[in-house]
């Protein structure tokens, strides 16, 4: 998979990109690399519910669908009931951020070699753990100050060792909007 994304906050520059690619004969000797995509819920609740209709959920369910078809209105419930959590416990967080999280199995033994975050503008927060609260607990990509320039992918120098059976758990924190421009994302 190759995937290209672009800034342009601040000047549009020359794309220089280019693409190389080596290949390797059909009976060669490499492993493939899987992607595993860890996802958790995004449940962003306005700060101040009262502002009106766009701070409701069900009204940014509607939205979604609307603008993205009947899939985009079912993901946000779907990934609620894949991590076990429910859209009240984001709406009941006070504070100017809200954090969501998500614990995924491990389902065979293997080796993680890069990770990457995506969370977009309201991001303030994003970590990766491996086998949270267990006595091999480790952190193995954590951004407590996030910016939007850092949705990369960042290679372990180390590849780091997974059994089947150890847990990975995801973690994003979101600024919550404020004044009128407040909205109810999901």
């Amino acid at each position: 998979m190759f995937q290209l994304h672009y800034n342009y906050a601040e000047e549009v520059l020359p794309d220089q990109t280019r693409l190389v690619l080596q290949t390797e004969a059909a009976d060669g000797d490499l492993l493939a690399l899987q992607s595993v995509p860890l996802i958790a819920p995004v449940e962003i609740p306005c700060s101040d519910p009262s502002v009106g209709p766009q701070c409701e959920r069900a009204q940014a369910l509607r939205e979604r669908r609307e603008a993205e078809g009947l899939r985009a209105e079912v993901m946000p419930n779907l990934l609620l009931r894949l991590c076990g959590r429910g859209a009240a416990e984001f709406q009941e967080q006070e504070g100017p951020t809200v954090t969501s999280w998500c614990d995924v199995p491990i389902r065979y033994a293997g080796a993680i070699v890069e990770v990457g975050g995506h969370i977009h503008t309201m991001g303030s927060s994003f970590s990766l753990t491996l086998n949270p609260g267990a006595s091999d607990e480790r952190v193995l990509f954590d951004i407590p100050q996030w910016d939007f320039n850092w949705q990369g992918r960042y290679q372990y120098e180390t590849p780091v060792r997974v059994a089947e059976g150890d847990t990975a758990r995801i973690s994003c924190t979101w600024n919550k909007g404020i004044g009128e421009e407040q909205k109810y994302t999901v």
